[in-house]
């Protein structure tokens, strides 16, 4: 079956659908979650949570946008919420996460810069970290991360130029930008 199709049978509550649909997209969910959240623990709590969200409302997907923008949008604002909802002021120790999943982000271990963007960026203010990933990391369009966060395109790129501002500063006040 096609997408469509499968769309359609998980509107009308079809779960064997609904599960092949998810199979799509179950990686890409996680690691959307994983990289708001950086924490493997809550990124398990974000997708789940994500995965009812999707399931109990996929009867209202319009085609307006792609499927997967909706999902998408779906999941980043979980993972907005979860983060402001449960983590205030904390911040999670990334090295300790990379060790308890090499196998999904050994690249981290591997590469040094990479490890200190992400230090620095788990510390940004969680909008700013989603928009950084979404576009740089995951290379959404203006128009598809719009859609996904719901903001006018203005203001996805405005918002895009504060977050990079604000994560070259984080940067450098921990001496790792030159």
């Amino acid at each position: 079956m096609d997408e469509k199709e499968l769309i359609r049978l998980s509107a009308e509550g079809d779960k064997n659908a609904f599960n092949e649909l998810i199979k799509l997209y179950e990686k890409q969910i996680y690691n959307i979650a994983y990289r708001i959240a950086m924490n493997s623990q809550d990124a398990m709590d974000i997708s789940q949570d994500s995965l009812i969200k999707i399931y109990n409302n996929i009867k209202y997907f319009e085609e307006r946008s792609k499927f997967s923008t909706w999902i998408f949008r779906i999941v980043t604002n979980s993972a907005i919420d979860f983060i402001k909802k449960h983590r205030k002021y904390k911040f999670v120790n990334l090295e300790e996460n990379i060790k308890d999943n090499l196998c999904v982000h050994e690249e981290f271990e591997r590469n040094e810069n990479v490890r200190k963007v992400y230090n620095a960026l788990e510390k940004l203010d969680v909008n700013y970290r989603a928009i950084i990933i979404l576009k740089d990391i995951y290379g959404f369009s203006y128009d598809e991360i719009s859609k996904i966060l719901i903001i006018p395109q203005g203001t996805v790129k405005s918002r895009l130029n504060r977050a990079r501002k604000a994560l070259k500063n984080r940067l450098s006040k921990e001496g790792y930008y030159e």
